[in-house]
């Protein structure tokens, strides 16, 4: 299958591929959660990341668990193998692509949206046959793990919009700091640590601006860029100044994307708050 797709190999469709495949990257996903928290619906934002960080690290335990191997450079054209560290299955893509556009279309709740969604997940997986850098089996896999994701976060979403949530800060710091420190019980791996302090990082960050900033996602196109440049700005420079500063440890990592997160959700609202 991956030699049949890539038998119709260029330098555009190349381009094309790359272009979709960097789709289900970590970076298109930070900024496009970051401008939906900043610009448009800090709800969605927050609710969007969260169920993608567990997805994700939920990802990262089953490839340390399988172990499988990546298609052989020897028996097919490999693209950006950067884009293919670790194991094969399940595909992190794949697996993300489900997690981040199925939960948007379960938000959004319109015909459109879910074609949209369903669309963005089957190019994303077809990217990464025609790289050659997975196997059909673990698009599949990735896919059938998202939507399970998908099925569990809604469902306890939808219990908690019905009146069991926690109203107290202190306890949704608990939960916050608490929750996602269950993944560390099954692994320590230097992705689970990372994927682990910065959803604490943003579910921490995220009851606190609730509490104290609430500050306003709508505001005039201006404003918007500045938000957007201000708080993408602060992630990169923070994950590198942090980087160097912290040592090479699980727990300076975990502290480290922690920080990052609480920026995200608490320290550039706080500075639009105070600007607005």
């Amino acid at each position: 299958m991956i030699k049949a797709i890539q038998s119709i190999a260029n330098p555009f469709w190349d381009a094309v591929f790359v272009a979709l495949s960097a789709m289900g990257t970590e970076e298109f996903f930070v900024v496009v959660i970051g401008f939906l928290f900043w610009n448009v619906d800090k709800r969605l934002g927050f609710r969007i990341g969260a169920v993608l960080l567990s997805s994700q690290a939920l990802n990262s335990y089953l490839k340390d668990l399988f172990q499988t191997p990546r298609p052989s450079p020897k028996a097919v054209r490999v693209l950006m193998p950067e884009w293919a560290g670790g194991y094969a299955f399940p595909s992190g893509h794949a697996q993300g692509a489900t997690t981040f556009w199925g939960f948007w279309a379960l938000e959004i709740r319109r015909a459109w949206f879910f074609a949209l969604a369903a669309v963005m997940v089957i190019l994303v997986s077809l990217s990464r046959l025609y790289l050659g850098v997975h196997f059909p089996v673990d698009l599949f896999g990735g896919f059938l793990i998202g939507v399970t994701v998908l099925i569990v976060a809604h469902k306890v979403l939808a219990t908690t919009d019905q009146g069991f949530a926690f109203d107290a800060l202190s306890a949704k710091l608990v939960l916050a700091l608490g929750l996602p420190f269950l993944f560390l019980l099954f692994s320590r791996s230097g992705e689970i640590v990372k994927l682990v302090g910065l959803l604490m990082g943003i579910s921490a960050g995220y009851a606190l601006e609730e509490e104290y900033i609430r500050f306003e996602e709508k505001q005039p196109v201006g404003i918007q860029v500045f938000k957007t440049f201000v708080g993408l700005s602060g992630i990169f420079i923070l994950r590198l100044a942090l980087k160097d500063l912290f040592p090479a440890a699980p727990f300076f990592d975990l502290a480290r994307y922690l920080i990052v997160g609480l920026w995200a959700t608490a320290g550039a609202p706080w500075i639009f708050a105070r600007l607005s």
